[in-house]
């Protein structure tokens, strides 16, 4: 329904002495592709430009995503060739910038369902910090 909105989701089942240590690697994790500008050919492009053309298999799903891309993201795609354009015009230096505006701590949600007198939420913070 918003063009600005979007999630990441981490979820893990962990002991609770291990809850430090899983979210520091994926603040590393995050971290580090934050920092990498990774070669073109590592890019997720095969559905969006590859095999772009399957899209015409499933009329429900082409439906789909020609609306949300034109009336709820404004893209303005008149054709798959567009679109499949605009996918392929997407480098890594413009990976690394996005990844660099988002993974931020300012943006981040981090929730825990455990014992709430055994975490240590100073602790999560300063991991959190590195970010």
């Amino acid at each position: 329904r918003y063009k600005n909105i979007g999630e990441l989701y981490f979820s893990y089942e962990v002991r609770g002495r291990d809850v430090y240590d899983a979210v520091k690697i994926t603040v590393d994790i995050l971290e580090k592709f934050k920092k990498t500008l990774h070669a073109p050919r590592d890019m997720m492009k095969c559905g969006y430009v590859d095999n772009a053309y399957m899209l015409y298999d499933d009329a429900r799903e082409l439906n789909f995503t020609f609306a949300y891309d034109n009336h709820i993201m404004d893209l303005g795609y008149l054709s798959l060739d567009d679109r499949r354009a605009a996918y392929d015009k997407i480098t890594p230096e413009h990976i690394l910038r996005a990844a660099n505006e988002i993974f931020r701590p300012e943006n981040l949600t981090l929730t825990l369902k455990g014992d709430k007198r055994r975490i240590d939420t100073d602790k999560l913070k300063k991991i959190v910090a590195t970010l």
